[in-house]
C-alpha cells in the first residue's frame, strides 16, 4: 500500500476534499452488500497506466467503513488495515472482463 511513489501525498495525513481535481491512483468509493458499481475514475489508457507501474500490476484494497470511521484513512495508509488486497496485471482483469467481485472473505 505504501510502495507506490504517489504514497508521498498521503504520509502525514489525508483529507479527501482536499485532494483537487488532479488524477490520483487513489478512488474511495463506498460499495454496499450486493452493490454492484462501474468505476469511470481510472485511467483513459489502460495500457499506457499499467506500463507506468513498476510491476505493471494495479492494487484494489478493501476497507470497511467501520475501520475508516474508527481509524480514518491516515492510520489505515499507515498500518495497512484493510481486508483485502488484490493484485492485478491487465491480462489478469481482461480474463475477468474487467469484473471484480468481493465475497466479503
Amino acid at each position: 500500500m505504501n510502495n507506490g511513489g504517489f504514497y508521498y501525498e498521503y504520509q502525514n495525513g489525508f483529507d479527501e476534499s482536499e485532494r483537487g481535481d488532479y488524477d490520483v491512483p487513489f478512488v474511495f468509493t463506498e460499495i454496499k452488500s450486493g452493490q454492484i458499481i462501474a468505476n469511470h475514475d481510472g485511467p483513459r489508457f489502460w495500457d499506457n497506466y499499467f506500463n507506468s507501474l513498476e510491476d505493471k500490476k494495479a492494487r484494489l484494497f478493501i476497507v470497511q467503513k467501520d475501520s475508516v470511521d474508527k481509524y480514518g484513512w491516515k492510520e489505515i495508509f499507515k498500518k495497512n488495515i484493510y481486508n483485502k488486497k488484490y493484485l492485478f496485471t491487465i491480462k489478469d482483469l481482461d480474463s475477468l472482463n474487467w469484473t471484480i467481485t468481493y465475497d466479503g472473505n
